[in-house]
């Protein structure tokens, strides 16, 4: 049912494949295909996988921008079986998880989301991370699992990292609710390791099979450097604003 609402949804609404990234990942993509290698031959803006995915997508299925929309929708369909299947692990009731797998794509394709080109990426593997400690929560090897896949999140979006501590405070708060009957909380804070390190492997594996270096890769990603100065500032003055706006509502 889940695939027949996003295919009509899909035939439903008049697609307009515009977005200001969508060139410069096209390009990116297209330099990558010609050899060149993100931060080493071709400056980015953004961790890289995503230019490598859209790179290979271009060699399958040649042709114009609406086959990379093509590409995207199919990535949301994806998140949404996903979304169901964190709901279903969750307790939430068929039914339920229907509605709103449904609710989320119903979402993604009303409010144009099918022209986002990086965030859709993100999100599947922060939802894989999500599924694998709800799938199995006391095993060294779910922790591993899922900080790889936030690791893969990070490596198409840096902006992950804050996940990635999302998930860090949550296994220390005891989620999911079992975690802190069945596991102590050295267990907890031995899992957060092990989900750290596993969630770099991504990116070394990026440096040593490219021409990149470590300390180029890190200052392109904004991770070191100048950019990392800017993202702070930015994302400090975005919550001095937020929190600005609310108190101004409040009073």
């Amino acid at each position: 049912m889940l695939l027949l609402v996003c295919g009509w949804l899909f035939l439903s609404y008049r697609i307009v494949p515009v977005n200001r990234d969508a060139g410069y990942f096209v390009s990116v993509a297209r330099e990558i295909l010609g050899g060149l290698t993100p931060t080493a031959g071709v400056d980015t803006a953004y961790t890289p996988f995503v230019y490598y995915v859209y790179a290979v997508w271009m060699k399958v299925v040649p042709g114009t921008w609406e086959n990379l929309v093509l590409l995207v929708y199919l990535v949301h369909v994806l998140n949404a079986v996903l979304v169901g299947l964190v709901c279903a692990r969750m307790s939430v009731r068929k039914a339920a998880c229907l509605i709103v797998s449904t609710a989320y794509f119903s979402s993604v394709i009303v409010c144009e989301g099918y022209g986002i080109c990086l965030e859709p990426f993100q999100v599947t593997f922060a939802l894989v991370a999500l599924l694998a400690l709800l799938v199995v929560r006391r095993s060294p090897a779910a922790y591993a699992f899922s900080g790889l896949a936030l690791g893969v999140s990070i490596m198409f979006k840096q902006y992950s990292v804050f996940m990635l501590a999302g998930f860090a405070a949550s296994l220390v708060a005891g989620f999911p609710g079992e975690a802190r009957r069945e596991m102590s909380l050295r267990a907890r804070l031995g899992g957060i390791v092990v989900m750290i390190a596993a969630s770099v492997v991504p990116f070394f594996a990026f440096v040593s099979l490219t021409e990149a270096t470590c300390v180029d890769a890190l200052v392109a990603f904004g991770f070191l450097g100048h950019r990392a100065t800017g993202y702070a500032l930015d994302t400090s003055f975005g919550l001095h604003q937020r929190l600005a706006y609310l108190y101004d509502n409040a009073t």
